[in-house]
């Protein structure tokens, strides 16, 4: 315990340290060993799915997301975990969970799939090694606090207290933008990431702690706005596919804007 908080003290202490926010000292191997730790220690505390087509399909639609990964190295692994909460995370080395009762509050498999994007954008932007880095300095900070090089080991328990930390403010917004670009690479409508963000933060009766652990829900979707905006109409016209997306795209913003004028009338 007195060695946890010794560490979460010198976490904190550094959390300010821009300098470092953008640098990786974490290898792969490291990464991906620090996820394994940790992905056992969760599917033992928390209560799995054994359904298999449930996990099946799961599997299936994180790995057409990640079909195109820059990260070959690191094989990824999507599970679904019972719970009453609407959430997702990630986990260092490919590890991305999702709650059932996120699957359940999914209208579509767009909506859906844009939750994962964003998960799996943590993981190609190598986030959470990058806040081990920053918020550690690893060999400085590792040695402060085990007098020595940290080991594996150490290192695991670094990344373990780290989920007890949020994403920096720079990382969700990245993580977001990777999101939205990785849904119209596969054909996914990027404009569904805005309506689940809608939807369950509305819905007051559902436990919702994803968008808890996010930034600010109004600045948030307004930056995504204007990301899939953009991206939307910078898409090519000739591809069918493409152009029926250009199409739901701008009657989604007149459903909006009309939407809005009513509610103002009534």
């Amino acid at each position: 315990m007195k060695l946890l908080i010794t560490t979460i003290l010198i976490i904190s202490s550094l959390n300010s340290c821009a300098s470092l926010r953008n640098i990786n000292l974490v290898s792969t191997s490291d990464e991906i060993k620090m996820g394994e730790e940790y992905s056992s220690y969760i599917e033992k505390k928390l209560e799995m799915c054994r359904n298999e087509i449930v996990n099946s399909y799961i599997d299936s639609l994180g790995q057409s997301l990640t079909s195109n990964s820059k990260r070959s190295n690191v094989t990824y692994k999507f599970k679904v975990i019972l719970d009453k909460s609407i959430n997702a995370f990630a986990v260092l080395g490919g590890w991305i969970y999702v709650t059932s009762s996120l699957i359940l509050a999914s209208d579509s498999e767009d909506e859906l799939a844009s939750v994962i994007s964003h998960e799996i954008g943590h993981i190609e932007k190598k986030h959470s090694a990058k806040a081990i880095t920053s918020h550690t300095g690893l060999q400085i900070a590792g040695e402060a606090i085990f007098h020595k090089k940290p080991s594996i080991k150490d290192k695991i328990l670094i990344g373990s207290t780290l989920i007890l930390l949020k994403n920096s403010r720079e990382s969700e917004k990245e993580a977001d933008y990777y999101g939205v670009d990785n849904l119209s690479r596969h054909n996914y409508y990027p404009w569904a990431f805005l309506t689940f963000l809608d939807k369950i933060e509305n819905d007051m009766n559902k436990l919702v702690e994803w968008t808890s652990t996010h930034p600010s829900s109004k600045n948030r979707k307004k930056y995504i706005r204007r990301h899939v905006d953009a991206l939307i109409e910078d898409l090519p016209t000739g591809d069918n596919g493409y152009s029926i997306m250009k199409v739901k795209h701008r009657i989604s913003k007149s459903y909006d804007n009309v939407k809005k004028i009513l509610d103002k009338d009534l």
